[in-house]
């Protein structure tokens, strides 16, 4: 699913002023810039590099947790293998311990391109399984080799919650259009709560 955030003018006034659709756009951008910049400063720990070659479980853990508690917009973060396999999370949820995520669209775009990737809209295969836009990170040896991947996962709920807050100019609001693979409008999410 896609993600699109734009504002919403209800007069025709404020549709011909393109500028005034630029804040809530902008802000949304730069959030989302700032948690890939917060993601990735944790993949670069040399410690955490250090704990994933070394399966150190406890202290990629501790790593994880710093992640998800020091920012408000993430809920949770995980770590996979080169090839998928997501071996380390916080919080904690056995479940999908061992769990191959090649398959997921953030796997191929990480894995591609070596460089971070911001997923579109999926709903998390953890429990309480929310929708979510995850970012995913390279995390890398000392020679630049890829160990694994860190994914940081951030909720729609979250989002909105966020998006409430973002005020666009006068008679203006925002919207959150989530649209499927084939760029229709995606049925009405489960936490989401309608405008």
């Amino acid at each position: 699913m896609n993600l699109l955030i734009l504002p919403a003018f209800h007069h025709e006034a404020n549709r011909r002023a393109t500028c005034r659709y630029c804040p809530p756009a902008n802000a949304a951008r730069e959030h989302f810039e700032g948690l890939t910049r917060y993601v990735e400063s944790f993949a670069r720990r040399p410690l955490l590099a250090a704990f994933v070659q070394s399966k150190n479980t406890e202290g990629i853990r501790a790593h994880l947790k710093d992640l998800v508690t020091q920012h408000g917009s993430l809920d949770r973060a995980f770590i996979t293998d080169p090839r998928g396999r997501l071996w380390y999370d916080y919080p904690h949820a056995p479940e999908v311990i061992g769990q191959d995520f090649s398959f997921r669209d953030w796997y191929r775009g990480v894995s591609g391109t070596q460089t971070t990737y911001v997923f579109e809209v999926y709903q998390r295969a953890a429990p309480p399984q929310p929708y979510l836009v995850a970012i995913a990170t390279p995390i890398r040896n000392a020679r630049q080799q890829p160990l694994g991947y860190l994914v940081a996962q951030h909720t729609l709920a979250t989002l909105t919650d966020w998006l409430a807050e973002v005020r666009p100019s006068r008679g203006g609001a925002v919207a959150l259009i989530v649209r499927d693979q084939g760029r229709r409008p995606a049925p009405a999410l489960p936490g989401i709560r309608p405008a």
